[in-house]
């Protein structure tokens, strides 16, 4: 095992050397721009305390830990595992609270976790703020029989307050929350992918019960389920949705975008529900409860089912609410930037209102009306870090 963080200047030199040969094994070799480089070496550093440590992992097996889990379960709290690119076939990991697990480029085309189907791929239980996941595609996952079905992904629960930045959950198929299950839990995940994931019942893209995660500049694309086919959210779950574009998912009963009931209070501010292929944009079970959404200076629009429809009827035209095409550059590449002339970029707000930035996960990607040059998904995300 390879120790680091020692603390003096020659040996914290020979472990940032050593962290670069680790970044560079066999035929998984990266060639690192200085900027990513100085990131690894302070991610290898850790010279206040003198204790912590790098857990490194191939896909070979050939690293401090031969999986992804085994890393994990190495480390101790202020530990990092730090994982090459390449394709790991693994699940049921249980995350360790106060470990850093962070992809080789911290991008999610780095390293795809496939679970292939036999059980889910992550467990997040007690894990504090300090926690953090970065840079990883979780697909193929679903919880085995006798589980209770939620979390295909990724199960979060017990308190958890977790950071996942720059993830993808892909593909991904259980009854509750396909891609990602809260349950009294409130993560963070900024710059995250929701992506074709099916939640038989409900939840397709994340399930929130009596949970408060915050989504930053998160995307949910052609998720689909029963209820919630971006998410659905209960038992006076609160989760705040800030610069998020919900596109082209599907409800087979009811909200495509978002369902809310049993008094869960979601805040949407400056995002986009779009393209919905059925079901609404957001659908509310108000019956016996209070509360629900609360948008400001969110555009709702083309929505299968309606857009403004429901409960939050009387929300379009207040606090900066509109319905407009927010033209993105190229849905057929999945290009969701915006065109120049977008009403959801500063400035072009169809009423004047000023919503203090853009509206959706991304800003201008093309000119007005312009035919835009086919991009990949990484690449879009790239220009919006």
């Amino acid at each position: 095992m390879l120790a680091v963080g020692r603390n003096t200047a020659q040996q914290a030199g020979a472990q940032t050397i050593g962290c670069k040969h680790m970044c560079q094994h066999g035929k998984y070799r990266v060639t690192l721009l200085i900027a990513m480089c100085a990131a690894v070496a302070v991610q290898c550093g850790w010279t206040q305390a003198g204790y912590a440590r790098t857990w490194c992992v191939t896909p070979d097996g050939a690293g401090d830990a031969p999986t992804i889990e085994a890393g994990i379960d190495s480390a101790i709290a202020g530990d990092t595992v730090l994982v090459a690119c390449g394709t790991y076939y693994e699940r049921a990991i249980v995350m360790k609270s106060g470990v850093a697990l962070f992809s080789e480029s911290g991008e999610a085309d780095c390293v795809t976790i496939d679970a292939e189907y036999l059980n889910r791929v992550f467990k997040c239980e007690y894990c504090d703020s300090m926690t953090s996941i970065r840079g990883f595609t979780v697909t193929r996952g679903t919880p085995y029989l006798g589980n209770p079905g939620s979390g295909g992904a990724m199960f979060i629960l017990s308190e958890s307050r977790l950071v996942i930045e720059n993830c993808e959950f892909l593909n991904n198929q259980t009854h509750h929350g396909a891609g990602v299950y809260c349950d009294m839990s409130s993560p963070t995940f900024v710059n995250c992918v929701f992506r074709g994931n099916y939640g038989i019942t409900e939840g397709g893209g994340l399930f929130c019960n009596y949970a408060s995660p915050r989504l930053e500049r998160c995307v949910f694309l052609n998720n689909r389920a029963g209820r919630g086919g971006g998410m659905f959210c209960t038992v006076s779950a609160a989760p705040v949705l800030m610069n998020c574009t919900l596109y082209g998912n599907i409800a087979y009963d009811a909200g495509a975008g978002i369902y809310s009931n049993m008094d869960a209070t979601p805040v949407l501010e400056r995002s986009v529900i779009a393209n919905s292929l059925g079901g609404g944009a957001i659908a509310c079970e108000i019956e016996f409860f209070l509360f629900g959404p609360t948008l400001t200076c969110c555009d709702l629009h083309g929505n299968v089912g309606g857009d403004w429809v429901g409960y939050i009827e009387d929300q379009l035209g207040v606090d900066g609410n509109f319905s407009a095409d927010p033209l993105f550059c190229d849905t057929a590449s999945v290009d969701l930037t915006l065109e120049a002339c977008s009403p959801c970029l500063p400035g072009n707000h169809p009423e004047g209102h000023d919503c203090g930035g853009v509206v959706g996960a991304f800003g201008a990607g093309c000119e007005c009306g312009a035919d835009a040059e086919p991009a990949t998904w990484g690449s879009i995300k790239a220009l919006y870090r």
